[in-house]
Order: structure tokens, then C-alpha cells, then sequence
């Protein structure tokens, strides 16, 4: 991922693996048998790339950033509203009961999240990977209606395949990131 520093695209490379473990450990709390496999390889593999881009900006420290004391400033209140936000549209829609929209929410918070990040650190690519986690959104939903036809119990799939889909994004991109 070409960017103005180093250091930005090994700290993008970070907060990529960062959410690429989170989304995979949260999956795994929707999957069943084998299959749990899948995410669990997926955390590993994000805390290999975190630790790889912790070393590599830890190289790269000297070499400059587009952040400063204000853009910190303004990306830690962005993510506390966000957070904010987030929460809320994903408490009310707990409460109605309509729990399969919590992964889709979430997934669209974060990709909002990945937007702001791409300004702070000036990563274009980032706002491409934001682009492919939509697209992941919007194909999670077919995907689990699949997944739940082929599953003998029938149970609902859209949290695990949301999961796996913005993991496997997230971690690729955060790979990329580091090369």
C-alpha cells in the first residue's frame, strides 16, 4: 500500500490486522465444528501481521508521518462518536429484535472508520479496501442464505459470514500494507 511514509502504512498495516482479528474472533463465536478453524487460523495470522507492523514502524520511526498531535486528537474523537453511533443503532436494533442487522451495522461502522483512517494517514488504498468491504456487506447476505440452505441445522449464518468475509478483507489488505 503506497503511502507519503513508511510509518503510516506499517500503523495502517496495524489497525487493518487489528480489526482483521477482531471480526475473526468474533465469528468464531457463530461457527460450529470444523469450521471454526477458519477463524481461529485467521487471529493467529492477524497477530502475525501485527507484530510484523509493529516492527516495522518501530524500523521506520525516523522516516516521518503525515499525524500530528491534532489529527491524533481528531481521529480519537471521530472514533469515540463513532463508537458512540455505532453502539446505539446496534442496541436499538438489539432491542427490536432484529439481531441479523447487527453484523451489517457493524461492518458499515467500520468501513466509515476505515475512510477517516485513510485521510489521517493519507493511504489511498484505504479508501479502496473501504470499497471491497461493502461490496463484502452487501455479498454477506447472499452468501449466508446459501451457507444456511446448505446447513443441516438451518441456523442463520449472516454473523459468521460477515465475519470471515471483512477478516479475510481486512487481514489482505493489512498484509499488502506491509509489503
Amino acid at each position: 500500500m503506497p503511502a507519503e511514509h513508511a510509518r503510516d502504512a506499517a500503523t495502517a498495516a496495524i489497525v487493518l490486522a487489528l480489526f482483521a482479528g477482531l471480526w475473526f474472533a468474533w465469528s468464531q463465536r457463530h461457527i460450529r465444528g470444523l469450521w471454526m478453524l477458519a477463524p481461529i487460523v485467521g487471529v493467529v495470522s492477524a497477530i502475525v501481521v501485527v507484530v510484523s507492523g509493529v516492527i516495522a514502524v518501530v524500523g521506520a520511526w525516523d522516516t516521518g508521518t503525515t499525524v500530528d498531535a491534532g489529527t491524533v486528537g481528531l481521529y480519537v474523537v471521530a472514533v469515540a462518536l463513532q463508537a458512540v453511533v455505532t453502539r446505539l443503532i446496534t442496541g436499538f436494533l438489539a432491542a427490536r429484535g432484529l439481531n441479523r442487522l447487527v453484523p451489517t451495522t457493524v461492518a458499515v461502522s467500520m468501513t466509515v472508520h476505515l475512510v477517516v483512517l485513510a485521510e489521517l494517514l493519507a493511504v489511498n488504498d484505504l479508501y479502496l479496501v473501504a470499497l471491497v468491504c461493502v461490496a463484502a456487506v452487501v455479498l454477506a447476505w447472499p452468501v449466508a442464505a446459501v451457507g444456511r440452505l446448505m446447513s443441516p441445522s438451518g441456523a442463520p449464518m449472516i454473523h459468521a459470514t460477515t465475519g470471515i468475509l471483512m477478516g479475510v478483507i481486512l487481514l489482505g489488505a493489512a498484509a499488502r500494507a506491509l509489503s
